[in-house]
């Protein structure tokens, strides 16, 4: 995984619970960098299992709620650079007016965009299953199974776009593929 994740990762602990966690956190974790990561560097997927599964315990609390914290405070950061790098292709040529509008772009800016800068990474996609102005559904795959992450961006995204979605993720069909469906919220609900 790109070293920018762990980045994320060590300062979503250090902003909202303080660098003597973030200390705590990686001596617990295992890792044998001390937590230094260079954004584009390419690191071991159980460094960050380990560093997440440590993050957990020390905040006592279970590993899917901190990938869920995680992956919510995340989303506007990625999203910002995301739109940085690709200001003059796909996000100029598609219109990003919402969270419905950026999630089903998803498979494109991965497999079109990201895996051009990144060939030899590993990157979850997004199978469209069906949209309407009401709902979404896809399947979410990714070998690294974290489908909380993919849960708490997807938590960032609405609230990037500030808009209330009720976002339902179904059992795993297996440990790869999680079905969401994502409904936006009516007036009052």
């Amino acid at each position: 995984m790109r070293g920018l994740m762990f980045n994320y990762l060590l300062e979503f602990i250090e902003e909202d619970f303080g660098y003597g966690v973030v200390d705590s956190v990686i001596g617990a974790s295992g890792v044998g960098n001390d937590g230094s990561y260079a954004d584009g560097g390419l690191y071991a997927d159980e460094d960050l299992l380990s560093l997440m599964s440590a993050a957990a315990s020390v905040l006592n609390i279970s590993t899917n709620e901190l990938q869920v914290l995680f992956g919510h405070r995340t989303f506007r950061p990625i999203y910002e650079k995301l739109i940085t790098i690709y200001e003059n292709n796909v996000y100029k040529q598609n219109k990003i007016n919402s969270a419905f509008d950026f999630i089903v772009m998803l498979d494109t800016i991965h497999y079109k965009e990201v895996v051009k800068l990144y060939p030899e990474s590993i990157f979850p996609y997004f199978t469209l299953l069906n949209r309407t102005e009401t709902e979404l559904e896809f399947m979410y795959c990714s070998k690294r199974n974290l489908p909380y992450l993919a849960k708490g961006l997807l938590m960032g995204c609405a609230e990037y776009f500030k808009e209330r979605l009720l976002i339902e993720m179904k059992e795993q069909t297996n440990e790869e593929e999680t079905y969401f469906i994502i409904k936006k919220a009516l007036s009052g609900s």
